[in-house]
């Protein structure tokens, strides 16, 4: 199913290996509704740039549209792969063993695949802070102590991925009963982490 109005042969497999490229740096494949939510949460949090996803449905033709992606929803995805736009896609055509050094493919945690519930993790960001969080589950933490930080002992949050050296995004951040928020981790320099298995 490729309702996209592809001109040429050409683009379509340029297309065709941009979203295999995406699949490969999400680690599974877009097939639901679910699926294109987090590709859309995922992109904005690396590239800071807002794909809607309808609009990645419509890539990956899982929505029907007659027309072809944007320039900036081609770029956009090339950068979340790690390239510096589309274009430069094209010049180095996808290899899944060749793929561009890129932090979400780099030392990172994949907290759903990667966490089991009661495993701790301890963040550290610039200047000196340190927060540590345990998992409890369903992506979401809760911090068991912090020092230098906003957050406080008893605070909980959701998080899908944590990337060392980029900023991490909190989700759904409860704090003393207040309505919850989001909140950014490291945005210069980024974050460190290391985990701790449960026994």
């Amino acid at each position: 199913m490729r309702p996209i109005n592809e001109n040429s042969g050409r683009e379509t497999r340029l297309y065709e290996l941009l979203r295999q490229a995406t699949e490969t740096v999400m680690k599974k494949k877009m097939q639901k509704p679910a699926d294109f939510d987090m590709l859309h949460e995922k992109v904005f949090e690396r590239t800071r740039v807002m794909i809607s996803s309808s609009t990645l449905k419509r890539f990956w033709g899982y929505m029907q549209s007659d027309h072809s992606p944007s320039t900036q929803t081609l770029d956009t995805l090339a950068k979340f792969c790690g390239y510096t736009d589309f274009g430069a896609f094209g010049q180095k055509p996808f290899n899944k063993e060749e793929m561009p050094s890129c932090p979400l493919l780099g030392n990172h945690i994949d907290v759903a695949e990667n966490l089991e519930v009661g495993d701790e993790v301890t963040l550290y960001w610039l200047p000196d802070r340190t927060c540590h969080v345990r998992y409890e589950g369903d992506t979401q933490f809760v911090v068991t102590s912090s020092e230098n930080t906003r957050l406080r002992q008893g605070d909980t949050f959701r998080c899908n991925v944590i990337i060392e050296g980029e900023p991490l995004y909190l989700n759904h951040l409860v704090q003393d009963g207040r309505p919850p928020v989001n909140y950014s981790c490291g945005r210069q320099g980024g974050v460190l982490f290391k985990t701790n298995r449960r026994d």
